[in-house]
């Protein structure tokens, strides 16, 4: 067969989940597959490395343009020209028309039963106006669609009413580069190179609301006025944001407890993830929650949300909160922190059920998908 993968924003420096996602699936199904002819299409970007071209895996630039203009005209010319026989689109959206059949990753549809147009960088609002108009047109003209976790396919299934077999759940993997770091000179390096002298808990903020990031660090400043002698390292979060955060809690100071920073690079993840003393994640809404898995598999206990797919992807090897409730967050941070064989029992838990998720048996799954359109 002649597979066509969607993959436009891979090669972007400052990769999100979605593009992770996109990523390590492709490394699976090279790992895999050795018979199939695989075309990846992407943008040109300068961070064109994180695939490899090989025997039956061909990466194919399209020119960089809009990405309503990218998907919905230069990807189906893309298509046709190279006589695919199907077309998986990654990342929520695909083309209006296509020569081949389409298979969809459906991560969630935060963004129909959400109104974001105020919210978020200018890029995460037009990105959600743009899958308010395309999904509800796509949705009956993909044949298949996939979505990562159980609860967003009941989501999702609600949402437009579909039967229950209409969608598929295959959950996502953790890529083998999240393992435990023991080596104490590599994570005092990494430490240093962040300007973290302490111990620290990891948390992702983002100007999404969704991602909780003022119930972060008013559960961390609870922390704190609690004597607890710990910082906290706030990704994806702007200092400015931190302060009118700290403001509001009367608390200026805080800022000079928590660590700022825009975007962490992919080789530096697994090492912050390991010389972390607890990882805090308690959004509000997600598709997956990669995260979660990612941070178990370097040994760092789990503390997520009670809601959404969260505890689908922890099991019983993290502890759930009420991400409403910076009070719930703040004492379950505050257990772990304080119960050594608590701690100790989620790190072994978390790094057992990590194995559970592999990026290769996500491909294989995906596989089966494709083969549905063998002639």
């Amino acid at each position: 067969m002649r597979i066509g993968i969607e993959a436009q924003r891979i090669f972007r420096k400052k990769k999100r989940g979605m593009d992770v996602a996109a990523v390590q699936l492709i490394k699976g199904l090279q790992e895999i597959d050795h018979k199939n002819e695989y075309f990846i299409f992407v943008s040109p970007n300068k961070n064109n490395d994180v695939i490899k071209e090989t025997p039956n895996f061909r990466i194919i630039e399209i020119e960089k343009s809009l990405y309503p203009w990218w998907e919905l005209v230069a990807l189906p010319k893309a298509v046709k020209k190279y006589d695919i026989d199907v077309l998986h689109c990654t990342s929520n959206t695909a083309p209006l028309k296509c020569t081949a059949p389409v298979v969809l990753t459906l991560h969630d549809i935060i963004y129909l039963q959400e109104i974001s147009y105020t919210k978020g960088t200018w890029y995460q609002r037009f990105g959600n106006l743009y899958r308010r108009w395309n999904v509800p047109k796509i949705i009956d003209k993909c044949d298949v669609i996939c979505t990562v976790s159980d609860s967003e396919n009941q989501n999702i299934t609600n949402y437009f009413n579909f039967d229950n077999d209409r969608i598929q759940t295959i959950h996502n993997g953790v890529g083998k580069e999240f393992k435990e770091e023991k080596d104490e000179k590599k994570l005092l390096e990494v430490k240093s190179k962040y300007g973290l002298k302490k111990d620290f808990i990891l948390s992702l903020g983002n100007r999404d609301p969704r991602k909780n990031s003022k119930n972060i660090i008013s559960a961390f400043h609870l922390l704190i006025n609690s004597g607890y002698d710990i910082d906290l390292f706030l990704l994806d979060t702007s200092e400015e944001y931190v302060k009118s955060v700290s403001r509001k809690l009367d608390d200026p100071s805080l800022i000079s407890r928590i660590n700022c920073f825009d975007y962490l690079p992919s080789n530096d993840l697994p090492l912050i993830y390991s010389a972390a003393k607890i990882f805090l994640f308690p959004s509000l809404r997600e598709g997956f929650g990669l995260p979660i898995l990612e941070s178990m598999g370097c040994g760092t206990p789990v503390v997520t949300s009670n809601v959404s797919s969260m505890p689908e992807v922890a099991g019983d090897s993290a502890l759930l909160v009420n991400p409403y409730n910076p009070q719930s967050i703040y004492e379950s941070v505050r257990k772990l922190l304080d119960d050594s064989q608590l701690y100790n029992n989620l790190k072994t838990k978390g790094l057992e059920r990590s194995k559970e998720f592999s990026w290769n048996n996500t491909a294989e799954k995906w596989l089966k998908v494709y083969n549905q359109f063998r002639n």
